[in-house]
Protein backbone atom coordinates (compact mmCIF):
# COMPACT_ATOMS: atom_id res chain seq x y z
CA UNK A 1 0.00 0.00 0.00
CA UNK A 2 1.36 3.42 -0.98
CA UNK A 3 -0.19 6.85 -0.59
CA UNK A 4 0.47 10.49 0.25
CA UNK A 5 1.00 11.21 3.94
CA UNK A 6 -1.86 13.46 5.08
CA UNK A 7 -0.96 13.51 8.77
CA UNK A 8 0.55 11.63 11.68
CA UNK A 9 0.16 11.32 15.40
CA UNK A 10 1.40 9.56 18.53
CA UNK A 11 -0.32 7.97 21.52
CA UNK A 12 2.04 6.82 24.27
CA UNK A 13 4.61 4.67 22.40
CA UNK A 14 2.38 4.10 19.34
CA UNK A 15 2.54 6.08 16.09
CA UNK A 16 -0.14 6.59 13.44
CA UNK A 17 0.48 7.58 9.81
CA UNK A 18 -2.61 8.69 7.87
CA UNK A 19 -2.55 8.27 4.11
CA UNK A 20 -4.82 10.09 1.66
CA UNK A 21 -6.82 11.91 4.34
CA UNK A 22 -5.99 12.95 7.88
CA UNK A 23 -7.52 11.95 11.22
CA UNK A 24 -10.46 11.95 12.02
CA UNK A 25 -11.67 11.40 8.42
CA UNK A 26 -12.81 7.76 8.18
CA UNK A 27 -11.81 7.74 4.49
CA UNK A 28 -8.13 7.71 5.48
CA UNK A 29 -5.83 4.68 5.31
CA UNK A 30 -3.98 4.30 8.59
CA UNK A 31 -0.60 2.73 9.27
CA UNK A 32 -0.37 1.82 12.97
CA UNK A 33 3.08 1.31 14.48
CA UNK A 34 2.78 -0.32 17.92
CA UNK A 35 5.25 0.32 20.75
CA UNK A 36 7.92 2.11 18.72
CA UNK A 37 8.23 5.25 20.85
CA UNK A 38 7.24 7.66 18.05
CA UNK A 39 8.62 8.54 14.62
CA UNK A 40 10.81 11.34 13.30
CA UNK A 41 8.87 14.20 11.67
CA UNK A 42 7.77 13.31 8.14
CA UNK A 43 6.69 16.08 5.75
CA UNK A 44 3.04 15.83 4.72
CA UNK A 45 2.47 14.89 1.09
CA UNK A 46 5.40 12.47 0.89
CA UNK A 47 4.65 9.01 -0.45
CA UNK A 48 4.52 6.36 2.28
CA UNK A 49 4.54 2.63 1.48
CA UNK A 50 4.10 -0.54 3.50
CA UNK A 51 2.88 -4.10 3.18
CA UNK A 52 0.70 -6.17 5.50
CA UNK A 53 -2.76 -7.45 6.24
CA UNK A 54 -5.42 -4.76 5.83
CA UNK A 55 -8.05 -4.73 8.57
CA UNK A 56 -10.86 -2.37 9.58
CA UNK A 57 -10.93 -0.55 12.92
CA UNK A 58 -14.02 1.59 13.57
CA UNK A 59 -14.57 1.86 9.80
CA UNK A 60 -10.97 2.87 9.00
CA UNK A 61 -8.78 0.63 6.81
CA UNK A 62 -5.42 0.04 8.43
CA UNK A 63 -2.24 -2.01 8.57
CA UNK A 64 -0.75 -2.77 11.99
CA UNK A 65 3.07 -2.98 12.19
CA UNK A 66 5.67 -3.59 14.89
CA UNK A 67 8.75 -1.93 13.36
CA UNK A 68 9.30 1.51 11.79
CA UNK A 69 11.50 -0.20 9.18
CA UNK A 70 8.35 -1.76 7.71
CA UNK A 71 7.40 1.69 6.34
CA UNK A 72 9.22 3.37 3.47
CA UNK A 73 8.97 7.15 3.05
CA UNK A 74 9.74 8.70 -0.36
CA UNK A 75 10.37 12.41 -0.89
CA UNK A 76 11.43 14.44 -3.91
CA UNK A 77 15.19 14.81 -4.23
CA UNK A 78 17.58 16.62 -6.55
CA UNK A 79 17.82 14.98 -9.98
CA UNK A 80 21.05 13.01 -10.32
CA UNK A 81 21.54 12.45 -6.57
CA UNK A 82 23.29 9.10 -5.96
CA UNK A 83 21.43 6.07 -4.64
CA UNK A 84 22.31 5.09 -1.06
CA UNK A 85 23.57 1.47 -0.90
CA UNK A 86 21.19 0.63 1.99
CA UNK A 87 18.19 0.80 -0.36
CA UNK A 88 17.18 -2.71 -1.36
CA UNK A 89 15.27 -1.89 -4.56
CA UNK A 90 15.84 0.46 -7.49
CA UNK A 91 14.30 3.89 -7.91
CA UNK A 92 13.17 5.56 -11.13
CA UNK A 93 12.40 9.33 -10.92
CA UNK A 94 13.19 12.26 -8.52
CA UNK A 95 12.77 10.68 -5.05
CA UNK A 96 14.75 10.01 -1.91
CA UNK A 97 13.88 7.41 0.69
CA UNK A 98 14.11 7.56 4.48
CA UNK A 99 14.41 3.91 5.46
CA UNK A 100 15.08 2.80 9.05
CA UNK A 101 16.70 6.12 9.85
CA UNK A 102 18.98 6.34 6.80
CA UNK A 103 18.31 8.60 3.83
CA UNK A 104 18.51 6.98 0.39
CA UNK A 105 18.79 9.28 -2.61
CA UNK A 106 17.75 8.16 -6.05
CA UNK A 107 16.31 9.41 -9.27
CA UNK A 108 12.71 8.22 -9.39
CA UNK A 109 9.66 6.50 -8.00
CA UNK A 110 10.11 3.31 -5.97
CA UNK A 111 10.02 0.21 -8.16
CA UNK A 112 6.66 -1.48 -7.81
CA UNK A 113 4.98 1.56 -6.19
CA UNK A 114 2.03 3.23 -7.79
Amino acid sequence: MCGPLAGSGNSNDDAFLNLGRDYPDTGRFQIVLWDIGGVEPIPHGTTSCTMGEITLCEGVAQVELEFAGQVEIYEEAPVGAPLHPALDRPLTGPWRCRFQGSICWGAGTPAGAS
